[in-house]
């Protein structure tokens, strides 16, 4: 364990979690001596990493459909109080150089740890303290009239607000868990159960047909979603998929349309007299067409092909039904859906409606952004959110 902090041991703000929203408030409340806990050895591991090693550290494009909760209003103050616009402001500022990507995905040029010291340049080295390599677990926590008690390894610490921003239950190997579920239950909040979400699918018989990739419409509930599909030897993944799970839960039917741009149909009626395969192969990986033909028991022969035939096809092609039957879990989830129930919150303030001085921001509560920055978005506006308070 590594502590970096005088023999004082009562702070104004104690933050649980040295991640994208814990680092955010830290860099909002120079004005108020803080403590931040850490389990990991070092901040903001889940950063680095993100947008493969560039950060996608925002979305141009950001509206509030773009985000799944119990509430539909909930989350709509903090996005309004710090806009991306506000975010990208503050990197251009800092001259981190960026770029968009595609459907306004914002990353770094060079790399994810411009981010992560953009956050921590922000801190206050006088005012707020760090200590890594440190589990909290919430039977060590209690509440005495306004202040909150951690024993944390033989030694007391006090604060006057408690801020939880550990997270979810995604990638445990760099330290996610189910720790702010936890402590909102330990201080009798309702929580949501944590699912993972932006996660691949497992679906059969796709192992020989590992790494083709192709543009696909997918239709779930009320939503369609437009992006690349991605054939793994263990299903399906890309940013449809992962999109996909973000709105729907297992036992779900969804409807892939592999015919996108609907150029297939007048083609496979141009030429049906062609090998089927043959005509799909123009638009369509070569792979794929074996995959899809396996899938429906389809004749892959040449024709002339009977209009019933050719219906039957084109039907299958722009709605083929799958069943969401499981996924591969919190290790290979970007995000968890679920967590506080946002009834338990303030939206303004951030703050636990039954416990004054308890908050949770960023992906502790139960707001999911969509795949492409969204969700660091939601930790950046959350943490101001709550700050707005905290400062006072």
């Amino acid at each position: 364990m590594m502590i970096k902090h005088k023999d004082n041991l009562h702070f104004d703000n104690i933050i649980i979690g040295a991640g994208a929203a814990g680092l955010f408030l830290a860099g909002e409340l120079n004005n108020k001596k803080n403590l931040i806990i850490e389990s990991n050895s070092k901040p903001g591991k889940k950063i680095i990493i993100s947008g493969g090693g560039r950060c996608n550290f925002t979305n141009k494009n950001i509206t509030f459909n773009d985000f799944q909760s119990e509430s539909k209003t909930f989350y709509r103050a903090a996005l309004k109080a710090y806009t991306q616009n506000d975010f990208i402001d503050l990197v251009s500022k800092n001259n981190i150089p960026f770029y968009e990507k595609k459907l306004g995905q914002l990353f770094c040029n060079n790399r994810s740890k411009d981010i992560l010291q953009l956050l921590l340049d922000r801190i206050s080295k006088n005012q707020t303290s760090f200590m890594y390599e440190t589990s909290v677990t919430e039977n060590l926590i209690k509440k005495e009239n306004s202040s909150f008690i951690l024993k944390i390894k033989n030694k007391v610490y006090t604060t006057d607000n408690l801020i939880v921003a550990c997270g979810g239950p995604p990638m445990p190997k760099i330290g996610g868990s189910n720790l702010s579920a936890r402590l909102a239950n330990h201080f009798n909040m309702e929580t949501i159960k944590f699912r993972p979400a932006l996660v691949p699918l497992f679906e059969k018989n796709t192992q020989n047909f590992s790494g083709i990739s192709l543009p696909v419409k997918i239709h779930i509930k009320n939503k369609n979603i437009e992006d690349d599909l991605l054939i793994t030897h263990k299903g399906f993944s890309g940013p449809a998929i992962l999109k996909l799970t973000l709105w729907a839960e297992i036992g779900d039917m969804y409807k892939i349309n592999w015919d996108p741009n609907n150029k297939l149909a007048s083609l496979l009626r141009e030429n049906q007299t062609k090998k089927l395969s043959d005509v799909l192969s123009k638009f369509l990986p070569a792979r794929f067409t074996e995959y899809f033909f396996q899938r429906h028991s389809f004749d892959d022969t040449k024709g002339p092909h009977s209009k019933k035939i050719l219906n039957k096809l084109i039907e299958t092609l722009q709605r083929d039904v799958f069943l969401y039957q499981s996924n591969e879990g919190f290790n290979k989830a970007e995000v968890a859906k679920g967590g506080v129930s946002t009834k338990q919150i303030n939206q303004k303030t951030m703050e636990a409606k039954n416990v004054k001085g308890l908050y949770f921001i960023g992906e502790a509560i139960d707001v999911t952004g969509l795949l492409g920055g969204y969700n660091f978005q939601w930790a950046w506006s959350s943490a101001y959110q709550a700050s707005l308070n905290l400062k006072n």
